[in-house]
């Protein structure tokens, strides 16, 4: 049987014993059935004793009694509509392990158990004698790195001057196969010589790290000796690949001078081979306008001897006739006996010859004349053809010396350029010389650089070390258990005290079907069992929903707050675990 007080909270009734106390009713067990009576009204149950008074009284108790229980039935059902209720609650709170974060030896313990600390309070002191040293040190390598980082610059901007205005002219030979062989070594050797720059780079940058360490007092002198032997080892590697470096670079320049200087003869013989060339179609030419002059003087002598034939001809026939003519002469005079023939006859013959004399003496005259034409027309007609000859034969010359001249140009502008290259070959070693020079600068100031954030990361560190020998309080709250005490050994992450924050909180467990109503901001009455004259309020936090709070089994589902304003002096008494019920107005 249950039954609920004035408080609300509801208990059951067993039955087998004769009186339950309550805060404001008792009740009493007759033999048929239940009285829940007032205290005041038990004098005049034990008056009356008599069998007829007890029927009447104990009608009329029962009648109260129905009534009783009736209206406190009423009550339990309108306050179960309005609150839940649970006495499965704690008081709970965030507790903080005060750890170390470094290894060391415990001067002293500031802190006592139950002391109120704010945040920021030194609770543990380590030695710091160590950590004060590597800060020095810290301090020393990272202004030598500073130093190291500056130096490396000003190599650097250095090496890059003396190359800015170097010549790029592209040399031939790329193809000859002394050359390519050349400069695959010559990249060989600097590609194995690069890994050396950058180990040499560091071992030199140590060894002067270390010596300085050293001078001041801060790293030991087989350290310092362990740097040197590395640093010299390294020096002689690094200058072993400098010469075969040299040696292959050396190599290339040969090859490629060797590879120009067969270019320049080439181009030498080219240009003399242009020059016979020329000077046999010279010859050529000559030959044949002395020939073709031979024609012509040729073609002249016949046309003349042509002439001189057919004037001698006529001259021949003049004579003839002539001579025919003088001895009709003769005849003419023999004696007149002999005359008996007519003197028309002879007369007529002598005239006839005459005639013909006369014609062949014009005839010979025209021929003369033609003849003299002929000749002063072949004479011009000679001399236009030698004076064309001879113009043919000088453009031919002058072409021929035009090419002959462009080839010769064409390759002396090729020597030229082949020696400008031999020359450049040369400046081209000692540039490749210069970048190597700058590209080992640069090596040398990214490993510096390198050393330099190495040594601001050391710094910051040691300084992190320093700053923790001293442990404080991370939060304000109240030491709980303290685990350390001076001259005590600690190594990182062990615990030396807990601190619990002075904000406790209820933790409260319900049923799942009480866990549906409750919602956060909801108000709170808190009871807790060790101070039982108090009645505290709050209010709920969060609240997990029924289908994770089976699941969860750190803590109950719900967490309720304490109103501050109700807390006063009481704040220091409450501590975790203590059992708690608490009342949430729905």
């Amino acid at each position: 049987m249950e039954y609920s007080d004035s408080s609300g909270n509801v208990e059951q009734v067993d039955p087998s014993k004769s009186i339950t106390n309550t805060s404001n009713s008792q009740i009493v067990i007759a033999e048929r059935g239940v009285l829940v009576v007032h205290p005041q009204e038990i004098s005049h149950l034990q008056v009356l004793s008599k069998p007829k008074s007890r029927k009447l009284l104990l009608l009329s108790l029962l009648s109260t009694g129905a009534v009783a229980v009736l209206m406190v039935g009423a009550v339990r059902w309108q306050y179960a509509l309005t609150h839940e209720v649970t006495d499965r609650a704690y008081v709970a709170t965030d507790t903080y392990a005060v750890n170390t974060r470094i290894p060391g030896q415990v001067v002293s313990v500031t802190a006592t158990e139950n002391q109120v600390v704010k945040k920021g309070s030194v609770l543990v002191k380590l030695n710091p004698l160590k950590y004060q040293a590597k800060v020095k040190q810290a301090q020393i390598s990272l202004e030598q790195a500073q130093q190291q980082v500056k130096k490396a610059t000003t190599n650097r901007d250095t090496a890059k001057a003396k190359i800015r205005n170097q010549s790029k002219i592209q040399i031939p030979g790329q193809n000859d196969a002394a050359v390519v062989a050349a400069r695959s070594q010559l990249k060989a050797a600097q590609s194995k010589l690069k890994p050396v720059f950058a180990a040499f780079a560091k071992a030199e940058l140590d060894y002067e790290h270390f010596v300085k360490l050293h001078q001041s007092g801060n790293t030991p002198l087989k350290t310092l000796q362990d740097s040197r032997t590395k640093y010299d080892n390294l020096f002689k590697q690094h200058n072993s690949s400098i010469e075969k470096v040299r040696l292959a670079r050396t190599k290339l320049t040969t090859a490629q001078q060797n590879y120009l200087d067969g270019q320049i003869k080439s181009a030498q013989q080219k240009v003399e081979d242009a020059r016979k060339s020329s000077q046999e179609a010279k010859a050529k030419l000559q030959q044949k306008l002395e020939l073709d002059s031979k024609k012509v003087l040729y073609n002249q002598a016949k046309s003349q001897q042509k002439m001189q034939e057919d004037s001698k001809k006529r001259q021949e026939e003049q004579t003839k006739l002539q001579e025919k003519i003088e001895q009709n002469s003769k005849k003419a005079l023999k004696p007149q006996a002999k005359l008996n023939k007519k003197p028309n006859q002879a007369q007529t013959s002598k005239s006839s010859d005459q005639q013909k004399l006369e014609k062949l003496q014009a005839d010979q005259r025209k021929a003369e004349k033609l003849q003299a034409n002929e000749l002063k027309a072949n004479q011009q007609k000679l001399e236009k053809l030698v004076e064309k000859l001879k113009a043919d034969h000088q453009k031919a010359v002058i072409q021929l010396e035009k090419q002959f001249a462009a080839k010769q140009e064409e390759q002396n502008k090729a020597i030229g350029r082949l020696s400008e290259q031999k020359q450049v070959v040369t400046q081209q070693a000692e540039t490749e010389s210069l970048v190597l020079d700058y590209e080992k600068s640069q090596i040398y100031l990214k490993t510096a650089q390198t050393r330099l954030k190495q040594a601001q990361t050391q710094l910051k560190n040691a300084e992190y070390q320093l700053y923790y020998t001293k442990i404080t309080a991370p939060n304000n709250g109240q030491i709980n258990i303290k685990r350390t005490q001076a001259g005590q050994k600690v190594e990182p992450g062990q615990t030396l005290m807990s601190l619990v924050p002075q904000k406790p909180w209820i933790a409260a467990d319900f049923e799942e079907e009480q866990l549906k109503k409750i919602k956060p901001g909801q108000s709170v009455q808190i009871q807790l069992k060790a101070l039982t004259d108090k009645t505290f309020t709050g209010k709920v936090q969060s609240v997990l929903p029924p289908s994770k709070a089976q699941y969860n089994h750190l803590r109950p589902p719900v967490k309720i707050s304490f109103d501050p304003k109700t807390l006063g002096k009481y704040k220091l008494l409450i501590t975790p675990g203590t059992p708690a019920s608490v009342k949430i107005e729905l």
